[in-house]
């Protein structure tokens, strides 16, 4: 056998032993492992509830059965619809106001202890925990090829082209995300809820600079 028959050989047992390798780290995810949420985005979360799913004893109307979501800039209309057909809807504003829009507009600091409605979250619901070492799998989930993640937390199915969440499970509660068509036209406060944003921001404002 010529000689460069065998270093052609040992190429290309080599570039085969090879392949795999690459094949398998080309695979892995790498950070960021789920999008941003948009400037301008809509989506519904649709709840599954199961056996050792977790409590939503925060509300007497139980477990929502659709989260929609509806953000241009820093303004998001949050619709909650529970099973019995009862709706509330909320208004928050940046990451620390959430106007409730039953009756008279009014303000709500939100924080872990005082959620607006059951299962609120500040991004993407049970989209946590993602990471090199959850990684599983790259499979075909509804219809989408996704990143599967897996913890001890739940799993996680992320779209492996729009890096947007197909659904995720904590415990036995399932939220299956649909995204729809991003708004274009800017969202709005009314002139009395805007009034109250203002006034929230100055006070914070002037007690940030007495400390």
């Amino acid at each position: 056998m010529k000689v460069t028959s065998v270093l052609y050989l040992v190429l290309w047992l080599a570039m085969a032993c090879l392949s795999p390798l690459v094949r398998a780290e080309e695979a892995i995810p790498r950070a960021p492992y789920v999008a941003a949420i948009p400037e301008n985005a809509h989506w519904k979360v649709y709840l599954q509830e199961g056996r050792g799913a977790p409590s939503a004893s925060s509300s007497s109307k139980g477990v929502p059965a659709v989260i929609e979501t509806v953000k241009t800039g820093d303004i998001q209309y949050v619709t909650v619809r529970y099973k019995d057909g009862v709706a509330d809807q909320f208004a928050r504003v940046k990451n620390y106001l959430v106007i409730a829009l039953v009756d008279k507009p009014r303000l709500l600091a939100v924080t872990p202890d005082t959620p607006p409605y059951p299962f609120y979250s500040e991004g993407f619901l049970f989209v946590e925990g993602l990471g090199v070492s959850s990684f599983r799998e790259t499979v075909n989930y509804r219809g989408v090829q996704c990143s599967h993640y897996e913890n001890a937390s739940g799993e996680v199915w992320i779209a492996t082209g729009s890096m947007l969440p197909v659904a995720a499970r904590m415990g036995s509660m399932l939220a299956v995300y649909e995204f729809l068509p991003a708004p274009t036209a800017p969202l709005s406060l009314s002139p009395e809820a805007n009034a109250m944003v203002q006034q929230q921001e100055r006070a914070l404002h002037t007690f940030n600079a007495l400390r």
